[in-house]
Formats: structure tokens, C-alpha cells, sequence
């Protein structure tokens, strides 16, 4: 086993204008897709070598229920993942192995969305009466938030040494929820201007209120709109987690005076989407280039084509990499090197090629990994096959260019074009004769690209022989192949301009094939 790599290093080092930030932590996703303890433990030895002191537990989600509670008991006879939820004693150990490496873990109670489960094992409580949502409790009922401050000091006691307690407050849908008369009456109570949005923002008080009384600091996702009632009925140990923008935009966030962690999907986000396993994550170049003080999107959303700087009288006080949805078999390849990322990169922090040597050094010490169920794998030799790519984007050891043209057609290797339109170019070595293209897409997800191919004999006077710019034709098989007039070419370009699988602007090619 690697523990520690011995490095005495200030990742934040250097001439900027901002204080190091306060937190620097990974989120690991254990309701979505199941992590096993010796995964997790792996984790820990990649947060130890990495120096990022924090690991957020998202226990709980509409898939599964990880969390052992007395509170709630056989919410997880549910569980979509066939398994029960950990044992107090294996989540107490891990947080022993843990803490013997100087990392500490941090419970995420997700609420009141993502809630499938609760609803399902006691709908006559959790259920919203009259709201067509499954997955969002009735978090207006008395009882309900009786029952959740409950939770919330049987975790915090579990989680003892844990100085946060994320309670959630994301994505949250309760349609109709006017139709409730627990709600009806809590917008009574909460007087003029009251509406279901200004009750969900209570329940967040409450919860944080109670997270506070046990003795520890609130998270809570952005998830409520930009209201100054909603600022004041925020306990001020609240930390806001700007992930999105699409309820409050974090410039607003920091303006409004809330203390807020930066999870910004560019770079933070690793998304392995459930069901599918299909990635969405930047290239690790650029997260090892990472300012914490920048927050983007890679879905580039309105309002977000750039990232947007934190002000240095108002920063951000943390950074959170949330690996959503992931499978632990990608735990070492994956996740492990974006984890050295976060934590040894940055500004003033190790080169890029300095973090995929040290990953590499850890991958060969640890012991056996969780094995990856067998994928399908298609060899395909052509005259791409082997050939150099000239690249001139940011790299990636895992999803980087060159997956383009190693003859392997297989749905867990494949280039993640970021952020599109992008270009590759592949350099045949000698002029050859072109008469057919083939690229290749993973099936997962079902995504149809949109490209060009054009070729040239100088690699500077370029000409078009493959127009799927509007491309919109699904195929099956995941090859799009296009016959033309033989040409006679040394260089051809791949002009990737966007795909049909969210995010846009990030295109996944398994396969460029020339014959």
C-alpha cells in the first residue's frame, strides 16, 4: 500500500491576489453506484498522497440508501444496488483509517429531493399530498422535520469528528405542493410574500439551524433563489456550495455575502452518468491548471461562456471535486490522478507531467483493484491505426487524443473532445490513397456527432471529404462510415463541432478510421 508521498508542499503558492482556500475535498458518490469499503480506503490513500484533507459521503439519493440510522430504519430494503446500507462499524473504521492518514470524512444527508427511498418506505409521512413528485418529502409536515433533526444528530454523532454536515438542497421538484395542508399552513405562518420556495428555504434554515446545534458547520448545495429573506434565515456558519447557477449564480452568491465552496463543473465535476457509463469530466491537464477563484460550467449555459472570477475582497473559501455517479473500478484510473489534481495542482503546484508520473507511481504500489466487469472489444486496423495525432489541446492519460488511433474500438476508451468545436489531426507518415471514414462512438448514451473530416497533402491547404456538420442520422452499431471518390492525402483533420448527448460542447470518439 502507498500512504503518504512525503510532500511539503503550499499548492497555493505564489503571486495571487487570494488567501489559500480554506477546504479542498472529493465527493464520493456511494448512492448512485455501489463503492465498496477497500475502495473507499483507496480513496483515502489518494486524498493522503494528494494532501486533500476532506471526503464528502453522498450516503443517501433517490438509487440507494448507504446510511445506517435507527432513526429510518429499512429504507435501504429498497436499495436499487440489491445491497444493504453500511454498518455503523464499517463506517466508523473507515473513519479510523482515515483519520490515521490525516483525512476526515464528511456525511451528506441528501434533502429534502433525492428522497425516492423515504418516500417509498413511509409515504403516508413523506409523501407530498397532491404533488405529482416521488422523490421530494414533505418537508412543510411538523413531523417531518421532527423526524430529519432526528437524523441529523444520529449521523452527526456517527460523524463525530466530521466538522461539516452536508444536508443537501439540491434539485428539489415538489409541484403543487400548495395542495398539501402542511403546506398550506406553513406558508400561513411564514406570512406575506410566503410561497412553496420560501418553505423550502425554511426547512434549509431548520436543518442548518440543527446541523449548528450538534456542534457542526452546514453545507448546502445551491438550490434556493436569490432572496434576502432567505440570507437572513440562513444560520451565518452556512456554506453555500456553487455547483450550477441555475438557482443562484455564484457571483451573486459571493456578492450577497455568503460563504461559498467553488464546485464548478469545469474543472470540478467527474460525472460517470448512472445508469449509463459514459464520462463527463474536463481533460486532467486542465483541472491540474485549475484557479480555485474561477467557477465554470462545461454545459455552457446561458450566462456562463467564461468562467467567472470571485472577487478577492469576497473569494471563494473552498474548491469540491464531486465524482458523481461513479464506478469504483475507475477509482484508480480515474479518479485517483484527478484527486493528485486537486490537491498538488493549482496555482504554484506541480506540472502536469509531474502529477501523471506520481499517479503513475501509486497505481503500481497499490494492491489488486476492483475489477471492471469484461466490455466488448472491437480490434480495427487501418490506415489511422498507430499513426501520430497532432494535438494542441489539453491531454488527458486516460480519455486523451490519441484513443483515436489504437485500433481498439471499446466504450470505456475513447477521446473526450472538450471543449468542442475541436480539431485532431493525424499525421499518416506517407501519402496514402482514401476512398472511406469510419468514426467510431461509444453506445452508451446513444450520442450522434457532428464533424467534418478534411485532408491535405502539406498539412497547410486543406480540403473537405466528409460533411456531417448537421449530422443527425442514430446508428445502432455507434459507426458512422462515409464512401467517397479515392483521394490521395498524408494528413487527415477531424473537426469535431458538437454532440447530441448533454453536455453539448464534450464529444466522446472511440475510433477515427481511414481505408
Amino acid at each position: 500500500m502507498v500512504f503518504g508521498l512525503g510532500i511539503a508542499l503550499s499548492v497555493f503558492a505564489g503571486s495571487s491576489a487570494y488567501e489559500p482556500v480554506e477546504f479542498k475535498g472529493v465527493l464520493i458518490d456511494v448512492a448512485r453506484n455501489y463503492h465498496s469499503i477497500q475502495s473507499l480506503e483507496e480513496i483515502v490513500l489518494w486524498c493522503d498522497a494528494g494532501e486533500v484533507p476532506f471526503i464528502v459521503l453522498h450516503l443517501t439519493d433517490d438509487q440507494n440508501w448507504m446510511l445506517p440510522s435507527h432513526v429510518v430504519h429499512t429504507v435501504d430494503a429498497n436499495n436499487a444496488n440489491g445491497k444493504p446500507a453500511y454498518t455503523r462499524l464499517e463506517l466508523l473504521r473507515l473513519q479510523e483509517f482515515a483519520r490515521r492518514r490525516g483525512v476526515t470524512l464528511i456525511p451528506e444527508v441528501d434533502m429534502p429531493g433525492h428522497s425516492s427511498l423515504l418516500v417509498r418506505s413511509e409515504p403516508e409521512l413523506f409523501q407530498i399530498q397532491g404533488s405529482e413528485s416521488t422523490n421530494c418529502i414533505d418537508f412543510a409536515s411538523p413531523k417531518v422535520r421532527e423526524r430529519m433533526n432526528l437524523l441529523i444528530a444520529e449521523v452527526s454523532e456517527l460523524f463525530s469528528d466530521s466538522p461539516y454536515f452536508h444536508i443537501g438542497g439540491d434539485e428539489a421538484w415538489y409541484p403543487n405542493a400548495e395542495k398539501d395542508p402542511d403546506f398550506q399552513k406553513a406558508i400561513a405562518d411564514l406570512g406575506i410574500g410566503a410561497d412553496t420556495h420560501r418553505v423550502f428555504a425554511e426547512f434549509v434554515g431548520e436543518m442548518s439551524d440543527a446541523v449548528v446545534t450538534n456542534g457542526k458547520l452546514p453545507m448546502i448545495w445551491e438550490g434556493f433563489g436569490r432572496d434576502p429573506w432567505v440570507k437572513n434565515r440562513l444560520p451565518k456558519e452556512a456554506v453555500i456550495i456553487a455547483w450550477e447557477g441555475n438557482y443562484y449564480r455564484p457571483q451573486d452568491l459571493l456578492a450577497d455575502g455568503f460563504q461559498v465552496f467553488n464546485a464548478g463543473w469545469d474543472p470540478f465535476y467527474v460525472v460517470n452518468h448512472y445508469p449509463f457509463d459514459l464520462m463527463t469530466l474536463v481533460p486532467l491537464e486542465r483541472l491540474v491548471n485549475y484557479d480555485p477563484q474561477k467557477f465554470g460550467l462545461v454545459q455552457r449555459t446561458e450566462g456562463f461562456f467564461d468562467p467567472i472570477s470571485a472577487p478577492a475582497s469576497n473569494p471563494f473559501r473552498g474548491v469540491l471535486m464531486c465524482w458523481w455517479e461513479g464506478r469504483e473500478w475507475y477509482v484508480r484510473d480515474v479518479l485517483g490522478p484527478r484527486i493528485l489534481a486537486l490537491g498538488l495542482g493549482g496555482p504554484g503546484g506541480l506540472s502536469y507531467e509531474e502529477i501523471v508520473r506520481r499517479s503513475e507511481q501509486i497505481q503500481a504500489g497499490l494492491g489488486s483493484a476492483v475489477s471492471a466487469p469484461e466490455s466488448d472489444v472491437r480490434e480495427l486496423k487501418s490506415l489511422t491505426t498507430g499513426k501520430r495525432v497532432i494535438e494542441s489541446h489539453e491531454r488527458d492519460p486516460q480519455y486523451g487524443v490519441n484513443n483515436l488511433t489504437d485500433g481498439f474500438v471499446r466504450d470505456d476508451r475513447y477521446w473526450l473532445a472538450f471543449p468542442a468545436p475541436m480539431s485532431a489531426t493525424i499525421d499518416l507518415d506517407v501519402i496514402e490513397s482514401v476512398s472511406r471514414i469510419e468514426v467510431s462512438v461509444p453506445l452508451p448514451g446513444r450520442g450522434v456527432p457532428a464533424y467534418t473530416v478534411e485532408w491535405s497533402l502539406d498539412g497547410e491547404r486543406w480540403t473537405r471529404c466528409v460533411d456531417r456538420s448537421a449530422n443527425a442520422e442514430f446508428r445502432a452499431t455507434g459507426v458512422y462510415e462515409d464512401s467517397f471518390e479515392a483521394i490521395r492525402a498524408r494528413y487527415l483533420r477531424l473537426n469535431l463541432i458538437k454532440s447530441s448527448i448533454h453536455p453539448s460542447f464534450m464529444v466522446r470518439i472511440c475510433e477515427f478510421s481511414a481505408f
